[in-house]
This record gives structure tokens, C-alpha cells and sequence, in this order.
């Protein structure tokens, strides 16, 4: 299953929840009358139907892709939204699987939630593997979740069903908690489907925010977390500005655009970036200029040490005509915002906030 970027989604016009569930209940009806009421085997049906790969061939376009996915692939630009890899967060990688003609994952609405398709790819494929090993074999959920984290990062449970690894750090580069949300989802939703093998399925009842890599933010490997950084930092960002030097003040409007420069060191945690800000001021817009340095962290492995990379820090200096002085923000565990403060002279926080989105 590809990757997402689902800050790409203008055109999508429709939810696709209402789709997603005639689909689903379709398969459902289906297993009943093929394999009959047991909810087992209904369970099965389902699985082989819309979650089992369509190819296991590790060079074919479709290894690994469920059956979801495939119907996926029929559905309407305004619905799904396909995506080429120069476009998003990953252009010009090559690392691992990555050549620079690769197509992602569409990107959807559903249930109000911007998601990549890949989603609903692991809520049917890897769900029912959760599904398996706990309903049917016994392990606890707190097991399968290890063996969730060990597939995104590279590694395999020692013992028990060890799993030839396509997935995460192994692959992309890219360690997804949404994925491994959308994981446990899908057991959820193969228990239920046991229990109510007749039932009515509805994907809100599992689809939330946590779906999303915007905000349930990626980790990324050392050899690609500085170029996603610069990709999803590159442009204009826009939020508030505020000035505790004056009592009573409320917080201005203001435009920061950034651009990630070359970087002079090989630490993939460790890359300058320059600015331009403004904002309405007593007498007209005021303007001024920012240079420093982004910082990646892994909250993972909790040290400023090589990746998985999931925060970034801009760490900066800031003129305005003859006044000057520095700042720090911080990407909050999210992709879409920073917050921060700045500072006069050699404080980066006696001036006041700032919190931008993109």
C-alpha cells in the first residue's frame, strides 16, 4: 500500500462514506448468500473480497493492494483524487521505493476526515491479520499492537508469526500511526461483523481524526525526513502574531513565507531555512525577514539522534528595519501547523506568539 498526502485535495467534492458503506454491505450480503449466516466465514468472504492482495509479486503495481483499494481505483476524481508524487510532500525521493514517477495513494473524504485510500486498505488487509491472531489464535491486543509498531518500523516480532515486512520504515521510509489507527480499526470492525454477520455496516462508526497524518503525524527515516520537511515547510503559511509588549493587544493577522535553503551539513536533522513575514501595523503592513535553522526530533527514540523524525523546531533570527531578534516555533506533532514564540535582542520569547497553519 503507497503512501498518502492528503494536504492535496482540492476537487474532491463528495464524501465517499455513503459509497465506502453500500460497497461494504454489498460484500456483505454477498457472503451470506454465498458461504451462508455463520459469522466466521462471512468474515472471510468479506476479507477475500475487499481486503485480501490482489498480488503478493513484490515488482508488480498491485503487490499487496486489497480489494478496497481496486474499487478504489474506479471511482471519480472528485471522489478520489489521484495523486502524482512531484506534487506532494515526497517529491524528488528516491530512496527505497521510491522513483519519481510514483503514484500515491488517492486522497478522500470521509466522514468529513481528509484520509488516504491506503487507509481503508489497512482497515481491511492488516485488520483482519489483527483480527486473525487475536479473535482466533489468542494474542492480546497489546501484543498485536507491539507487532503493529515492529511492521511500521522495520522489525518483526521474535517468535509466534514473524511477517516478511513491506510496510513503514522498511519501504517508503515512512512510519504511519494512521495506519496502524486504521489497523486496530479494522479488528474492531471484523469482531463486530462476527457478532452481527446480518448487520448494517457503517464506516463512521470507525473513521476519526486519528485516520489522518496531518494531524496523527508520520515519523520519517533519516534518508528522507529532511526532504519531506522541506517540502511541507516550502510556501506560504498563515495564522496569528501577538505582542505582549502591548497590554491589551489582540492578536494580528499574519503571512510567513518560508524557503528551505541547500543544506551545509550531512545531518539529516539539521537544515537552514530563510523567511519573509507580515502583518498590519499602526501605519500599514509591517514586513520583515527571518533566517535559522529547522531541527528534527524523534519523539520515538526520544533524543536529537537519527530518526524516525515526527517534530520539527524552527530555531531563528528576525529583522524589522533596525529592530531585530529571534524565535522559536514548533510543529506541535502535526504537518500543518507551527506555534511558537519570538523575542526582542537575545530573547527568543519576551515579544510574544505565533501560531501559522498551512
Amino acid at each position: 500500500m503507497p503512501e498518502c498526502d492528503t494536504r492535496i485535495r482540492g476537487g474532491i467534492t463528495v464524501d465517499a462514506a455513503n459509497l465506502i458503506n453500500q460497497r461494504v454491505n454489498t460484500s456483505i450480503g454477498t457472503a451470506g448468500t454465498a458461504v451462508g449466516p455463520g459469522g466466521a466465514a462471512i468474515v472471510d468472504y468479506v476479507y477475500g473480497d475487499l481486503g485480501a492482495p490482489i498480488s503478493k509479486n513484490p515488482w508488480s503495481a498491485n503487490v499487496n493492494k486489497s480489494g478496497i483499494e481496486s474499487w478504489i481505483d474506479t471511482l471519480p476524481a472528485n471522489t478520489a483524487l489521484p495523486l502524482m508524487q512531484a506534487t506532494t510532500k515526497f517529491a524528488g525521493l528516491t530512496y527505497e521505493l521510491w522513483p519519481d514517477t510514483r503514484i500515491l495513494s488517492q486522497t478522500m473524504l470521509v466522514n468529513g476526515i481528509h484520509i488516504g485510500a491506503d487507509k481503508l486498505g489497512h482497515f481491511m488487509q492488516q485488520g483482519y491479520v489483527y483480527y486473525t491472531y487475536v479473535v482466533r489464535h489468542g494474542y492480546s491486543i497489546d501484543y498485536i499492537k507491539q507487532w503493529g509498531h515492529l511492521s511500521e518500523s522495520g522489525g518483526v516480532l521474535s517468535g509466534s508469526f514473524p511477517w516478511f515486512n513491506w510496510y513503514g520504515l522498511a519501504s517508503t521510509g515512512v512510519y504511519s500511526r494512521a495506519d496502524l489507527v486504521a489497523n486496530l480499526k479494522g479488528l474492531e470492525f471484523y469482531r463486530w461483523l462476527e457478532a452481527n454477520p446480518t448487520g448494517t455496516f457503517d464506516i463512521r462508526r470507525f473513521v476519526d481524526n486519528n485516520w489522518s497524518e496531518e494531524t496523527n503525524v508520520s515519523a520519517y527515516h533519516s534518508a528522507i525526513a529532511q526532504d519531506v520537511w522541506r517540502n511541507l515547510l516550502a510556501g506560504t503559511w498563515r495564522g496569528t502574531h501577538t505582542d505582549t509588549s502591548q497590554p491589551g493587544a489582540t492578536p494580528k493577522t499574519v503571512q510567513v513565507t518560508l524557503t528551505p535553503l541547500p543544506s551545509t551539513t550531512s545531518a539529516p536533522y539539521f537544515w537552514p531555512i530563510q523567511g519573509t513575514y507580515s502583518y498590519p501595523g499602526l501605519s500599514g503592513t509591517v514586513t520583515g525577514r527571518l533566517n535559522g535553522n529547522v531541527l528534527h526530533y524523534s519523539t520515538m527514540r526520544n533524543a536529537w539522534t537519527e530518526g524516525p523524525y515526527d517534530r520539527a523546531y524552527l530555531v531563528y533570527s528576525w529583522r524589522e528595519g533596525t529592530e531585530t531578534g529571534k524565535g522559536v516555533w514548533d510543529s506541535c506533532m502535526t504537518e500543518h501547523q507551527f506555534k511558537g514564540t519570538w523575542g526582542r535582542g537575545d530573547s527568543s520569547d519576551n515579544g510574544g506568539q505565533f501560531d501559522i497553519n498551512r
